[in-house]
């Protein structure tokens, strides 16, 4: 549950955070249908990622990196046709210009937005099934409640600072999602330049080189850099509430007035919750989630007659026990075995999975995970091919022992290069 939540969140909060302020922006310096042209452009953006993450999880036309280039070359240029005609310079000078270039750039930054983020999101649940899980499974189920909390989490923050945002001025709110949009627009090109130099298009100055490789393994920094920028917004808004001085007639108009700025607070309260959890998010549940997990070693087993023998007194307990064959050009081909519940046949396969790859499995309690993707096997299932299962290879048991050829584990050799 854990990790999708983490996960989720690092994936999606980009995303709310730009969406929010765009639109909030676009409400405060254009008004008129902005609501139904943000609606449009979503649905666009919601349409064209549902295609790419089909596209993506199903057949292997689709160069992930290239349609990430080809989105940025949209997104970028739109973004600077976006700052420059938000400026109040320009917008005074020609504002009926101003406000279609303003339109056309913020439907692009829109779609662009979701095209990049969701394939992913709207595509993950189905990765929760990979290793022929149920759907009605609790680990299932609590996987699902992980991916659901990191989308309630980033809607919620994104609606609530919308709400802030539109109550503060019209430069306060420019600045802020300038600066925003430019954080996320400098990781896009960076990301753009680390393609087009992995495929020698390009050739980098070793100080871009370097700025390049920063940017590009520290996602959460730059996420976290958005949300202080945007924590601007409730900061003000929670500042003017205190400082509010406005004026009233009669006892009526005060109490509207402390409503209006009770709301006011209580939306800036949320947001501020919303970006801490978001930092505990990226800080305390990350590296829970990803703290290193203890495997158990490798057992001895005997070795007769060119036959990798297991006793079967050794592998009765139900415990997931590891083994190690070296290979004669040194390389080292795990195997795992354990006894399934409920009866007398044992399950057995390669430490390693065709999915990913040798990370290996662990056991915690009486359940059998991956070590990479945390998802929990079905027991009885280990030994057969399919999703997450550990590669399966020939053996026979026989005079009480597990009895392996060599050769049916070297020809599983390169996966453990």
């Amino acid at each position: 549950m854990a990790k999708y939540f983490s996960e989720i969140t690092q994936t999606f909060m980009p995303m709310g955070l730009l969406l929010a302020l765009l639109y909030a922006f676009m409400s405060v310096s254009v008004k008129k249908h902005i609501g139904k042209q943000f609606a449009i452009s979503c649905a666009t953006g919601l349409l064209l990622s549902f295609i790419m993450g089909y596209f993506k999880d199903f057949t292997d036309k689709v160069n992930t990196g290239l349609w990430n280039l080809r989105i940025f070359f949209v997104s970028v240029p739109a973004l600077v046709v976006f700052i420059v005609f938000a400026l109040p310079v320009i917008k005074k000078k020609i504002p009926k210009v101003s406000e279609l270039f303003l339109r056309i750039s913020f439907s692009l930054l829109v779609i662009t937005y979701i095209f990049y983020t969701m394939p992913d999101v709207l595509f993950a649940p189905r990765h929760f099934m990979l290793a022929g899980q149920s759907i009605v499974s609790t680990e299932f189920l609590f996987k699902l409640i992980g991916y659901i909390a990191a989308i309630l989490l980033v809607a919620v923050t994104a609606f609530t600072l919308y709400k802030v945002a539109v109550t503060i001025s019209g430069g306060a709110l420019f600045s802020i999602t300038a600066s925003v949009t430019v954080i996320n627009a400098v990781n896009q090109i960076m990301m753009g330049l680390s393609y087009l130099s992995a495929k020698r298009v390009i050739k980098l100055s070793n100080g871009l080189f370097k700025a390049m490789a920063w940017v590009k393994n520290n996602s959460d920094p730059i996420t976290l850099l958005m949300c202080a920028a945007a924590f601007i917004i409730p900061v003000t808004v929670w500042i003017m509430s205190v400082r509010q001085k406005e004026k009233y007639d009669n006892p009526a108009q005060h109490r509207k007035i402390k409503a209006k700025w009770r709301k006011r607070r209580i939306n800036a309260a949320t947001v501020t919750v919303c970006f801490i959890l978001t930092l505990l998010n990226f800080t305390a549940v990350k590296a829970y989630v990803n703290k290193p997990v203890e495997i158990s070693p490798s057992e001895e087993f005997e070795f007769r007659d060119n036959t990798i023998l297991v006793p079967l007194s050794q592998v009765e307990d139900g415990d997931l026990h590891r083994f190690t064959y070296t290979t004669k050009d040194g390389i080292g081909i795990r195997f795992i075995v354990i006894k399934k519940p409920g009866g007398s046949s044992y399950g057995i396969g390669l430490d390693a999975c065709e999915i990913c790859g040798e990370t290996g499995y662990y056991q915690r309690g009486e359940q059998v995970i991956c070590k990479l993707c945390d998802v929990v096997m079905n027991t009885s299932t280990i030994g057969f091919k399919g999703g997450c299962n550990p590669i399966p290879f020939e053996y026979k048991v026989s005079s009480g022992y597990i009895q392996i050829a060599p050769e049916a584990l070297e020809m599983h050799k390169n996966r453990f290069k």
